[in-house]
């Protein structure tokens, strides 16, 4: 049982991984149509610069998302929606004390 989970696995893995190549491929060739078409560079410059191009980009978002991570951390889980109404009952706010009764 333990070899059909490992191979069901690698199978999965080698499969995700060829669909990664094939969309940075796709990425790599719409990047080079597109600064040729709209960025006025020829085609051989266009192929050489999009994968760098490709690459720069994807370091940023990493980068970004890194940073959102980062800063997310500092910040403390606590419940939604809940509202804290007792400053009228505080003795240190007279005027807020509440009326009747």
């Amino acid at each position: 049982m333990k070899l059909k989970s490992f191979v069901a696995t690698g199978t999965v893995g080698l499969l995700a991984i060829i669909g990664a190549v094939q969309v940075v491929r796709w990425a790599c060739s719409l990047m080079a149509v597109a600064l040729t078409c709209w960025g006025g560079w020829g085609i051989a410059e266009a192929a050489h610069a999009a994968p760098w191009i490709i690459v720069a980009s994807t370091a940023g978002l990493a980068m970004s998302f890194y940073g959102m991570y980062e800063d997310n951390k500092r910040y403390k889980r606590s419940g939604y929606s809940k509202i804290v109404r007792n400053h009228a009952r505080n003795p240190e706010y007279p005027q807020d004390e509440e009326m009747g009764a």
